[in-house]
């Protein structure tokens, strides 16, 4: 019987643990150096846990908890996540703030290769324009102007981001996400638009499901492919209070065959591209 051989040091949790070990040490005001000498690790290991390359252990963690004078709910939650850093898979739940499932999420595309975003009913968020995002959040009313502006800069920065590092994207979307007129037709015509000049975009591939292919794969819901150069993939799930990702092998194989029957029943680049178009220029 042949055994797989899990990558322990390549977990989501892993890496949520060594952003944060980052994040804390940086808020301290310390270099490595300074911490390798206060806690006798290595400055080399000590980068390698930070960058998620290395499973942190319990001990180590609590040693540098201390010296970043991390206690009460932080100082759990961080040995916590040491303590099951070697499992697959990290469900972030309501207990955690939108901010820090935000984080997890853009931790991940900083260092994802290529990214497959399949929506249902939206716009892929990687797409979005900003009246439309604040539409589609006073739509679901995720709260007052004020989370609904932090929430406007998150997106936005991830946006920069998987630009600025020219992350291959892939957004796959119904038809009926591009018909829908969320907030009115000049938002939505600015939108398309917006979605056609970016699918020019060398590394950017629009597909669309058009409505004629009934039933599929994708019905399931929205969910976004990562893949890395260095670790295996990770597929992201989302919904308003919490944030699932999935790293085991029969989940990863699962979400690529759905994707692959999706490739099979969407229109073309530049079909799709035409439809965008031809949807908005009905709308001005």
């Amino acid at each position: 019987m042949t055994m797989m051989m899990r990558r322990p040091e390549s977990t989501v949790r892993v890496e949520v643990l060594g952003a944060e070990l980052r994040r804390l040490r940086e808020a301290a005001g310390l270099t490595l150096l300074e911490v390798s000498e206060l806690v006798g690790i290595s400055q080399s290991h000590l980068s390698k846990m930070e960058l998620g390359k290395r499973t942190q252990q319990l001990e180590d963690v609590a040693s540098l908890c201390t010296v970043y004078k991390a206690f009460g709910q932080d100082r759990q939650d961080l040995l916590e996540l040491a303590r099951n850093s070697t499992e697959l898979g990290y469900w972030q739940t309501r207990r955690q703030s939108y901010g820090s499932r935000v984080a997890t999420l853009r931790m991940l595309e900083s260092r994802a290769t290529a990214l497959f975003n399949f929506e249902t009913v939206l716009i892929p968020g990687y797409l979005q324009t900003v009246p439309y995002m604040r539409a589609v959040m006073r739509g679901v009313m995720v709260g007052d102007e004020e989370e609904i502006d932090r929430r406007v800069v998150a997106r936005l920065q991830r946006q920069t981001q998987v630009r600025r590092t020219n992350t291959e994207l892939t957004a796959i979307v119904c038809e009926s996400a591009l018909r829908a007129q969320i907030g009115g037709p000049a938002v939505m015509r600015d939108q398309l638009n917006h979605v056609v000049e970016a699918a020019m975009r060398p590394q950017v591939r629009l597909r669309v499901v058009p409505t004629s292919a009934g039933a599929h794969p994708g019905l399931e819901g929205a969910f976004i492919r990562l893949r890395f150069p260095d670790r295996p993939g990770v597929v992201f799930v989302g919904c308003g209070t919490s944030s699932l990702f999935l790293e085991e092998t029969d989940d990863i194989e699962h979400y690529k065959i759905v994707a692959a029957e999706l490739f099979k029943v969407a229109l073309s680049h530049e079909e799709s591209v035409a439809l965008a178009a031809s949807i908005a220029a009905v709308l001005e």
